[in-house]
């Protein structure tokens, strides 16, 4: 990829996003439809595999997101295209309803599990974590309505050393296959990285 005039905004991540809440709240809309305890079991069942995806899509996803800023930030002054947001007006509840949305599904999802599948599962604490540190970076850089270059971005974290090639590489992978999994080697690089 040539990057050398400017560099775009989402690099292909977004074309493989859904609304989590909206798939949440539709998994969740065909689990009520059920009234009998032994059928929603088996319904949650099902649904499990599915909601375990969307929570690990979005926590790489995350990663993905913060990989790429990191990856921007080191052109100077290079002209960001693309952004969807940029000159907008966003609240904090409208750019972080999403982000806040899965915060706020985690303890529920391990209660439903324990609930319907009797098992205890708990959500790694670094997916808190890493949601924390996400909303640090988009609240430093005002939801990205004022980014129009790479010296516009502020980074809540500094990685030692970085092997751009090997981020651009990964996400570019990722980019074309759609599996997002191979960010998450990037989770804890991330979270030990936070200023």
């Amino acid at each position: 990829m040539d990057f050398e005039k400017s560099i775009p905004f989402d690099l292909g991540f977004n074309q493989y996003i859904q609304s989590f809440a909206a798939n949440i709240e539709y998994a969740y809309s065909e689990l009520n439809s059920f009234v009998n305890l032994k059928v929603k079991t088996l319904q949650f069942q099902k649904l499990y595999k599915f909601i375990s995806g969307e929570i690990d899509l979005y926590i790489n996803f995350y990663i993905g997101c913060l990989l790429w800023a990191c990856y921007i930030k080191q052109f100077e002054n290079k002209e960001i295209t693309e952004n969807p947001v940029l000159g907008k007006e966003l609240s904090d509840d409208e750019s972080l309803y999403t982000l806040n949305y899965l915060k706020n599904y985690l303890p529920k999802f391990e209660k439903d599990v324990k609930y319907y599948l009797h098992k205890n599962i708990k959500i790694d604490s670094k997916y808190y974590d890493l949601i924390n540190l996400y909303e640090k970076f988009l609240k430093m850089n005002k939801h990205f309505t004022n980014t129009k270059t790479s010296s516009d971005l502020i980074l809540p974290f500094e990685l030692k050393n970085p092997d751009y090639d090997k981020i651009l590489t990964t996400i570019q992978d990722v980019v074309e296959t759609g599996d997002f999994s191979p960010l998450r080697e990037y989770l804890d690089i991330l979270l030990e990285s936070e200023k």
